[in-house]
């Protein structure tokens, strides 16, 4: 974990009030992670990142802190939430680019390009978990996954967006006996044998755990202070996800042409 204090209120800016590019370039590097990557979006130069940051910083009394490869704030935010409020509204009007996330599989397949005036994000977190914060925190506008990562029904700050609907079908021989039924349902097909997945058919991810900090090169530029190194589909809107694609394989006996139901 690398952490940096705050300053103390006789180095705060007593106006409270920050320019979009500043705020930007904070709030970019807690969604992006790396010096790097706000470069590549923004255009902003390493320098300018970590001044900005600073500046931040210093207006609203709070300090930024990197724990196992992401950045928190540490501090009251009460302030700064008011002031990402206006600047997300500049952003509807067209100020700056809308930020958008994704999954790993969401960002490739219905992300990218992301259309205009949308910027996508990294769309490679480990979980949602991060990525509704980033929503709730009105860091990003809206973020594109899949069922069951959505809001709870009674969620107060968030509102979920159906996007697509992705049919699941069930593949067998031609002489299998569900071939010909209708309206198949998962409880009839769990009595057969079934061909799991092969492995290897979802992304192998590397659990995370406690372990040191590495500075990229990019981040290593930054001053010490900012440094640290049927499914549906979803949108989630300050906005929020849809699912992923996926079949059910049900196979008894060698390979042969085959039949694809739809489940109901």
């Amino acid at each position: 974990m690398i952490r940096c204090q705050p300053e103390t209120a006789a180095h705060r800016d007593p106006s409270g009030v920050i320019d979009q590019d500043s705020l930007t370039a904070l709030d970019a590097l807690l969604w992006l992670r790396t010096g790097s990557e706000v470069k590549q979006r923004f255009g902003y130069s390493l320098s300018q990142i970590s001044r900005r940051c600073h500046r931040c910083q210093d207006t609203f009394g709070v300090a930024m802190e990197r724990v196992e490869g992401e950045w928190r704030l540490m501090g009251d935010t009460r302030l700064l939430a008011l002031q990402r409020q206006v600047h997300q509204w500049a952003r509807w009007q067209g100020r700056q680019p809308l930020r958008l996330e994704a999954t790993y599989w969401s960002g490739p397949l219905l992300c990218t390009p992301a259309p205009e005036p949308w910027l996508l994000g990294l769309a490679n977190s480990v979980g949602v978990d991060r990525n509704l914060q980033l929503l709730r925190e009105r860091i990003v506008v809206a973020f594109v996954a899949g069922l069951p990562d959505i809001p709870d029904p009674d969620d107060t700050e968030l509102t979920t967006v159906a996007l697509s609907s992705m049919p699941v079908f069930f593949v067998a021989r031609a002489d299998h006996p569900l071939v010909g039924q209708a309206n198949l349902t998962l409880e009839q097909i769990a009595g057969y044998p079934s061909l799991a997945l092969p492995e290897g058919c979802y992304p192998l991810v590397q659990p995370a755990g406690p372990g040191p900090l590495e500075r990229s090169g990019a981040d290593a530029a930054l001053p010490p202070r900012t440094l640290g190194g049927a499914s549906r589909g979803r949108a989630h809107h300050r906005l929020r996800h849809p699912p992923e694609p996926g079949a059910l394989r049900r196979r008894s006996g060698a390979p042969s042409p085959g039949a694809a139901l739809p489940l109901r």
